[in-house]
């Protein structure tokens, strides 16, 4: 392979890049190929990540293309594919003409890179994990008394069970009716570290559930709920991505002799996401003794499909008012983000960075191995339940996550990322994710409460442990009544 090192200026660099770029540019299917100035951005030395890298070889592999054209008058000065050229012609002059440092260069890289790619998924498992956390608080209710729910009484004579508070006493004896109603809220808040793959950002996310079941016989519910969740995240460097959608979650429970329990959940969402990215650097410009100054919003929005399946099993054991709760749970989300354009609404140096970014599909399975110690305390005015608990959760899909993206003026494509052969776009190139964490912990305290009238109650507050890069806290309530 030949490596072509620029020199003093940027007169002998075009010199030597507009020959070959010729022959590409008038090339109708020009074939996939290594950089033809490789080491001009992305050096053996260089301090890039993976995806800083990444975008370096796309715009090492772009510009002697776009200068081509530029040289046969075939794009406009004015339009957003000259842009480009200038753009990617000041990122390959940077190092070696202007004698920007390596640190810097990485910076351009990373501001012309789509990490809010990455922020979507995370968002879109966070909705998901928490509107199945609000059907997880429901069963909890309805199941035992831990968490503010009905006491299921067994007779060791004929194995039926019945709904009762007989272990809360003050409460009262009515046995709740068949239906109930309930409305619950998850709300996290928290914050993500730049990583070398991933942008940082604050977030703060919420779902609100809304249902109803029905009790069949005396130890089984069936139920349905709607749900509406919301996301916003605020990254580090500038940029906002936002995901909101709605979802239908059905689900059933059953409870067996000996205090044994099986439940399971099945939901499908719509999610709607919305991402502004900052273009944000300073670079010297090709003409010397000059700096260009980007600063550009690249606006974009797509939406997304969700699949939630879950299942768990526990058992409660019983003595007098205390109850000591074992689970195990193993949820699985399968999450597919259309891909987007982005778009930019001026004419201001950078308006021709923007990208278009592929769809992307998110796979997570967890099992959660749950331990929960609760207290029934009588008062004259009902039942109140304070709990703790403590859960250890394993991700088994925890490989890094990959898409693509390409400038979306590049000329050489008509949209998409791959020409007519199947071999990629000169200006297409990977983005990576960080591999998520593959063990943490869940650890949480509450109160609930019964009252005679048929009312239930609980507040209660979690913080997630053990993840590397994630701080992570929740707070939950909800009020539920029998029908």
């Amino acid at each position: 392979m030949i490596h072509i090192r620029c020199a003093v200026s940027f007169v002998s660099l075009c010199a030597l890049l507009a020959p070959m770029a010729t022959v590409l540019a008038q090339t109708s299917n020009p074939p996939a190929f290594p950089s033809p100035v490789s080491g001009a951005i992305v050096k053996e030395d260089s301090p890039f990540s993976q995806i800083e890298a990444n975008v370096g070889v796309a715009v090492e592999n772009l510009c002697p293309r776009l200068v081509g054209r530029s040289n046969q008058g075939v794009n406009a000065p004015d339009s957003a594919e000259r842009d480009l050229q200038v753009r990617c012609t000041e990122m390959v002059t940077a190092q070696n003409v202007n004698g920007l440092s390596g640190e810097s260069t990485a910076g351009v890289m990373r501001a012309s890179t789509a990490e809010e790619a990455a922020t979507q998924g995370t968002q879109a498992v966070e909705l998901g994990t928490l509107r199945a956390a609000n059907i997880l608080t429901r069963f909890s209710q309805l199941r035992t008394a831990s968490a503010g729910g009905p006491v299921f009484a067994f007779d060791g004579k004929t194995g039926n069970g019945a709904l009762s508070y007989e272990r809360g006493g003050s409460a009262g004896e009515d046995v709740f009716g068949r239906w109930s109603i309930y409305l619950n809220g998850m709300f996290s808040t928290g914050d993500r570290n730049e990583t070398l793959n991933e942008a940082g950002f604050d977030f703060d996310s919420g779902a609100i559930t809304f249902g109803a079941d029905y009790r069949v016989g005396q130890s089984s519910f069936v139920g349905a709920s709607v749900s509406y969740a919301n996301s916003n995240a605020d990254l580090l460097n500038g940029g906002t991505v936002d995901a909101d959608g709605f979802s239908i979650l059905l689900y059933g429970m059953t409870y067996t002799a000996k205090d044994f329990y099986l439940e399971g959940i099945l939901g499908f969402g719509k999610q709607d996401y919305d991402q502004l990215r900052k273009i944000n650097y300073d670079i010297p410009a090709t003409s010397g003794g000059s700096t260009t100054s980007v600063r550009q919003d690249a606006i974009s929005n797509t939406d997304g499909d969700e699949l939630v399946i879950s299942f768990g099993v526990g058992k409660d054991f019983i003595k007098s008012a205390n109850t000591f709760s074992i689970s195990g749970h193993l949820s699985y989300l399968d999450i597919d983000i259309d891909g987007y354009q982005e778009n930019i609404n001026n004419t201001a140096p950078g308006f021709g960075l923007g990208l278009e970014v592929d769809k992307q599909n998110i796979e997570s399975l967890r099992s959660t191995i749950g331990l929960q110690i609760s207290r029934v305390v009588s008062t004259s005015q009902g039942v109140i339940v304070p709990f703790a608990r403590g859960d250890w959760i394993h991700e088994f899909k925890n490989d890094e996550r990959r898409t693509r993206a390409r400038f979306d003026d590049d000329p050489f494509t008509t949209g998409g990322f791959f020409l007519p052969s199947g071999a990629p776009a000169a200006s297409t190139f990977a983005l990576t994710t960080e591999a998520p964490d593959e063990d943490y912990f869940r650890l949480g305290a509450g109160v609930s409460s019964v009252w005679p009238s048929g009312w239930q109650g609980f507040l209660s507050f979690d913080a997630l442990v053990g993840l590397e890069d994630i701080n992570a806290y929740s707070v939950g309530l909800g009020v539920r009544k029998d029908i």
